[in-house]
């Protein structure tokens, strides 16, 4: 079984959730030589705002395109059911 650290999981989600100005950070990531603890605390922008933010049922999630046999409004349900 593979596992990442959370600070992984946090920039996956970043890119992924992310819009054009998340290419920013990148710049500062490459800037700052890899360092990505540096890179997000010398950015202009809040990478929060992409990880945390409440995602509506009506967002069209960067995976949506896979066809996967699951239907959205199941996946809505087992969601909701997690997060309580």
């Amino acid at each position: 079984m593979i596992h990442d650290l959370p600070k992984w999981g946090y920039v996956q989600t970043l890119l992924s959730m992310g819009d054009r100005r998340v290419g920013d950070i990148l710049l500062l990531v490459h800037q700052a030589q890899g360092d990505w603890t540096a890179a997000l605390k010398n950015s202009y922008i809040n990478p929060d705002f992409w990880v945390y933010r409440e995602k509506g049922k009506d967002e069209i999630l960067p995976w949506a395109f896979i066809d996967h046999g699951i239907k959205k409004g199941d996946l809505w349900k087992e969601y909701k059911d997690a997060v309580g």
